[in-house]
């Protein structure tokens, strides 16, 4: 049975997953160590890795295992291990023509580490940026990549994430009260948050599974493979805890890594940017009433504290939720194809999960369970439209929930699209 995907890219993808030559080579004359890349993409647990592989550094020691990744300790950063020079646009210019001197100092300071016998790990996920002429990673890097590290086995790390959730938590970032445009009131120059389903909707319309800012697997797997190099793809879904998926399962060469991770667990459990699709629902409301809110008792609050007072009024004060507020949802029709959409991509990168018992009846269920909870519906506005900040503060007085649900209309260029894979002998 052959599944007949969207675009040749797609095929190639396929057929490279299904003939991956093994991950590590055979033990040589020469001593070798493995260089490991984690690339991500952002939203599968890069942060959670990123602060586990700094933190635990004299763990990983034991594994002989440095970590010269994002987040790296400072002492590090004082070696001027140039890492992001790896993945720094300015560099791959130079690196495509096979010129290496924006990775010299790399290069030397990770052949001492080789001296030393200790393998390397880098994590960022930054590789998946795409830039004004996309994805910057190409086949040509990743061969020059291979060459100028040619005494490290090299081996590539991605996270595969099941794509309607992803798009979600993409949103979901927004909400970071650092971040330069939405932490900021539309008068100092501050942005709306993109409403969740507004911004899906601008996805399902792309034919790749990108999000607005990153690259997502099937644009940076085929390179990878095309340029003979080795990679795993890790199940962002494998278990609850991704900090263990990665140093247990995937990895395999840090025991002390692993054992000291899951004792931690048992404890507390790691996870890392935890976000809520409710924060960006109170920040919509306090956003759209700015006018009403600026000569209303909350006048001198930041958007991030009216934010954060709403959310507590309503939930704490109030006893209510996401779930009550006045929401307008899309179709069932809507969601199918991004269903659809999100179950094309599981089949197309990580084809072993999307065809055992556990793979495409846990996505749907999961996908419909994230319904259920509204996580695709956005406030519906016009309903607060008030003349004073108070109105609408008593209109959010009382639960929606029961009230019939109001939906956003399918435009006609999305009817049709990513519809269910077939199959040809």
């Amino acid at each position: 049975m052959l599944i007949k995907y969207h675009d040749p890219t797609a095929s190639q993808l396929a057929s490279a997953v299904h003939t991956q030559k093994p991950f590590f080579k055979q033990q040589q004359e020469k001593p070798r160590r493995s260089l490991i890349i984690h690339i991500g993409p952002p939203k599968t647990g890069t942060t959670t890795i990123q602060e586990i592989s700094r933190d635990y550094k004299d763990t990983l020691a034991k594994d002989n295992f440095v970590y010269f990744g994002k987040l790296t300790h400072r002492r590090l950063q004082k070696l001027k291990i140039d890492t992001i020079a790896l993945f720094d646009e300015h560099c791959l210019d130079q690196v495509r023509s096979n010129e290496f001197s924006c990775w010299n100092s790399s290069l030397q300071i990770l052949n001492k580490n080789l001296i030393k016998n200790e393998s390397i790990l880098i994590s960022n996920e930054e590789t998946n940026f795409v830039g004004p002429t996309g994805h910057k990673m190409t086949k040509d890097y990743y061969i020059n990549l291979k060459n100028a590290f040619h005494d490290w086995d090299i081996l590539y790390i991605v996270t595969y994430r099941r794509y309607a959730e992803w798009l979600v938590s993409s949103v979901k970032q927004f909400t970071n009260i650092d971040s330069k445009h939405f932490g900021k009131w539309g008068r100092e120059g501050g942005k709306r948050i993109f409403p969740v389903w507004n911004y899906i909707h601008g996805r399902l319309l792309k034919k790749d599974y990108s999000s607005n800012k990153f690259s997502n697997l099937d644009t940076c797997i085929p390179p990878i493979l095309e340029a003979g190099l080795s990679i795993k793809v890790m199940n962002f879904h494998k278990s609850q805890d991704i900090a263990a998926n990665f140093y247990c399962d995937v990895l395999s060469q840090t025991p002390h890594t692993c054992n000291y991770i899951r004792e931690k667990s048992k404890t507390s459990p790691i996870i890392h940017n935890k976000r809520s699709v409710d924060t960006i629902a109170y920040d919509d409301i306090i956003f759209n009433a700015e006018e009403i809110i600026k000569i209303s008792a909350w006048g001198n609050m930041t958007r991030i504290q009216a934010r954060e007072r709403l959310r507590a009024y309503h939930q704490q004060s109030l006893g209510l939720n996401f779930i009550d507020l006045p929401l307008i949802c899309p179709p069932k029709k809507a969601l199918e194809i991004l269903l659809n959409k999100s179950l094309i991509f599981e089949q197309l990168v990580i084809p072993e999960l999307y065809y055992s018992p556990q793979g495409k009846q846990q996505h749907e269920q999961f996908f419909w369970e994230m319904v259920n909870k509204r996580i695709f519906c956005n406030v519906h506005l016009p309903i607060l439209i008030k003349t004073s900040w108070n109105e609408v503060l008593l209109a959010l007085n009382h639960s929606y929930a029961d009230a019939p649900v109001s939906y956003h209309r399918i435009p006609k260029q999305l009817l049709g699209a990513w519809a269910t894979p077939h199959y040809s002998e």
